[in-house]
Formats: structure tokens, C-alpha cells, sequence
């Protein structure tokens, strides 16, 4: 078993933002499972399937997927170190501190240096462009286009002081080329007014290539907003499975309680004919007889009742006009 480094919370999550290129503000958020999934990955590479992580997952469930992927990576490389899946994918602050600072001793006892790119790893992740680092991300160019760039050095699309967003960073307006005027060129009269060095001013681009930039910058930002949307709608149908999946279990719970409550009402019941109640028996009976507390479940009943009373003597009222005015 590795023991947890001796390492303070603020260093450990720079040293995770480090290694793996990414923005995390707060330790917590690293904590749903695909960031020790990609340190392992950084660690023994090509063992870990990344396609298959969310890096955006924020509710237990959508955790313990990735945990689940993590567990099969220890069993396979028989890495000495146990977790419980429960209690990691709650994302609390102690344990997922101890967690990640155990790995932090696994990576410093096996980490061997070699080449890793951390953002390509995990571009085919869930979420990954949400958590990688403003200065490593290059906006995607289409197959079978050609054009120039169109950002002359990297552009920062998330600021690692701000705090993360569950949604993807807008892609900026792309900043148009403009010519720019040789020092030497700005004044006739410069050096002695002979122009300095010669030569002519740079023209400025021509209006076709001006358009073409802007349509570029138009489709690369189209392009971003139906991938968000695809996100966001992936995620309302795993909310929707996880609503689904809430309601059955409240359902099951609430039919085995009933028929706990039913079969001591049916035992009480079955003594009853026989002999008379002890005193216990007949406070369990007054019990499960009493409406305390249900006030306001027979209000909601009654107001529903009145409220569909009231309906069908309108809809009596309309039926009664309407054939008024035909006999008329």
C-alpha cells in the first residue's frame, strides 16, 4: 500500500493543473474520478480507455462511472491501492484530498519520463474542453480546409482565476490581420527624410479576404454551439435516466414499507379475534390507524376534489347553453 505525500491542497491541485494541462480552481472538482484516471494514464500510458471518461461529471452517478473505469485499471496493472467508489463519488474534500495525494506517491515511486500529450488524450473525453488549460487548446480546423490561420498565437478562451463554468468557453471573434507599417516607413522625414531603408508600404487586405476570415470565425463559432448543444443534450438525457431510476427506487421503497405496515396490521388483527390486546399491541394499532401529520395530504385531496366539482359543473353549465341554443 502507498501512503498519502506530505503535500498542502494548493500544491497538489498546481501539481495536477501541471501535469495535465488543465484549469481546476477548486481540489473538489478534480475529484470525480477522470483526473486519477488520466494520472494513471500519464503514468502506465494506453491503459486507460479515455473515450470512455466524463471530466464534466459532477453527480455521484455520472462518478462512479469513472471510478468504475479506474478500479478495472488497478486490477489490471495490480496497483496496490484500495478506495471505496461510494464515498470517493460524493466529491468530498477530505477524502478526495487523501485519494489524490496517495497518487501523488504512486506517481513519484513509478513515473518514468517520456512523451505524454495530456490534452490529446483526452479530446475524445466527455467535457474535456471544459478543463484543459486556455494556452493549450487550438481551435478545431474542419477536414479539407486549407485556409491560413487565423490566430497568430495561442488565444485565451478561459482564464484559470475565473471561476469554472459548467458550460464550454465561447470561442472569441477572430481578430482580423491588419498591415502593419515598418518603423522605418511611418515618416518621409525620419532618418534624415530619406525613408530609412527603402522599399514600400505593405497594402492593406483586400475586402474578399477580409470576408472570407469573418465567414471562417462565423463557422468556427456555429461549429462550437452544436457541439455545446449536443453536450447539453446528452447530459438531460443522463438526468432524465438518473430522475427515471430516483423515482423507481422511491416507488419500491414505498411498496415494501407498505407491506411491512400491512402484514403487523394483519398479525395485530389475527390476535385480536383470539384475545384482547395488550397495551403495547394496542398503541401499535393506534399507530398505524393515526392521520397525524397527513393535514396537509387531506387538504391537497379536498382541494382536488372541490377543484373537479367545480369543473364538471361548468362543463354542465356549457352543455346545458349549448343545447339551449339549438332548441332556440
Amino acid at each position: 500500500m502507498y501512503k498519502q505525500a506530505s503535500i498542502p491542497r494548493n500544491e497538489l491541485l498546481a501539481w495536477i493543473n501541471d501535469i495535465l494541462c488543465t484549469n481546476y480552481i477548486k481540489l473538489e472538482d478534480a475529484s470525480n474520478g477522470a483526473v486519477a484516471c488520466q494520472i494513471i494514464d500519464l503514468i502506465h500510458p494506453g491503459t486507460v480507455p479515455m473515450k470512455n471518461l466524463n471530466f464534466s461529471a459532477s453527480t455521484p452517478y455520472e462518478c462512479q462511472k469513472n471510478y468504475r473505469i479506474l478500479r478495472k485499471a488497478f486490477e489490471k496493472l495490480s496497483i496496490p491501492i484500495d478506495f471505496d467508489i461510494n464515498i470517493l463519488s460524493k466529491q468530498g474534500s477530505k477524502e478526495g484530498y487523501e485519494f489524490l495525494a496517495t497518487l501523488k506517491s504512486y506517481y513519484d515511486a513509478n513515473y518514468k519520463s517520456g512523451s505524454y500529450d495530456p490534452v490529446a488524450r483526452r479530446s475524445e473525453s466527455k467535457g474535456a474542453i471544459k478543463v484543459t488549460r486556455a494556452d493549450t487548446y487550438t481551435p478545431h480546423t474542419p477536414r479539407g480546409t486549407h485556409a491560413a490561420p487565423l490566430f497568430d498565437s495561442p488565444t485565451r478562451i478561459i482564464s484559470a482565476r475565473t471561476t469554472a463554468s459548467p458550460r464550454k468557453p465561447y470561442p472569441p471573434i477572430t481578430p482580423q490581420h491588419r498591415a502593419t507599417v515598418p518603423r522605418d516607413h511611418m515618416s518621409p522625414w525620419r532618418d534624415g527624410g530619406g525613408g530609412g531603408g527603402g522599399g514600400s508600404v505593405p497594402s492593406l487586405p483586400s475586402p474578399e479576404l477580409v470576408k472570407q476570415n469573418e465567414a471562417e470565425s462565423l463557422r468556427q463559432q456555429c461549429s462550437w454551439l452544436q457541439s455545446q448543444c449536443h453536450d447539453l443534450q446528452e447530459q438531460l438525457q443522463e438526468l432524465h435516466k438518473l430522475h427515471d431510476y430516483r423515482e423507481m427506487l422511491l416507488a419500491e421503497e414505498r411498496v415494501f414499507y407498505y407491506n411491512k405496515l400491512r402484514n403487523i396490521e394483519d398479525l395485530l388483527q389475527g390476535i385480536q379475534v383470539n384475545r384482547h390486546l395488550t397495551d403495547v399491541e394496542n398503541s401499535i394499532l393506534q399507530i398505524l390507524y393515526s392521520r397525524e401529520g397527513m393535514e396537509f395530504l387531506l387538504k391537497a385531496i379536498e382541494e382536488n376534489r372541490e377543484e373537479s366539482e367545480g369543473e364538471q359543473r361548468v362543463e354542465s353549465m356549457n352543455s346545458d347553453d349549448r343545447v339551449s341554443d339549438e332548441i332556440m
